[in-house]
C-alpha cells in the first residue's frame, strides 16, 4: 500500500515536471511512462554517460525509436533525470 501511494503521488508530479521542462510525455496509469526524444538510442547513451539508465523503445511496435521509457524513482532521482535530459537531449 505504501508503494502504491508513493507512485500515485509522485508519478504525476514527475510527469508534470518533465512537461514543464519542455518534454512531450505520454500519459500513464503506472509508474513508468514514455518521453518523446529525437533518437532513443542516442538518448540512452547520453543519459548512461551521466549515470542514468532508461529504456529504449526500438522493440515497441509503432514507436520507431522516438521515445524512451522512464520510471518514477525518488524525487531527487527524478530531478536528476530531468536536469540530465535538459542538459544533454536538447
Amino acid at each position: 500500500e505504501s508503494s502504491r501511494n508513493f507512485y500515485r503521488v509522485n508519478t504525476p508530479m514527475f510527469m508534470d515536471a518533465l512537461r514543464e521542462a519542455g518534454f512531450d510525455v505520454m500519459d500513464s496509469d503506472v509508474h513508468y511512462f514514455l518521453v518523446r526524444v529525437k533518437n532513443d538510442i542516442e538518448a540512452v547513451k547520453r543519459l548512461l554517460q551521466r549515470g542514468i539508465a532508461v529504456r529504449h523503445t526500438r522493440n515497441f511496435p509503432g514507436l520507431n525509436g522516438e521515445y524512451i521509457r522512464v520510471v518514477t524513482r525518488t524525487p531527487e532521482d527524478n530531478m536528476k533525470l530531468i536536469e540530465a535530459m535538459k542538459n544533454s537531449l536538447r
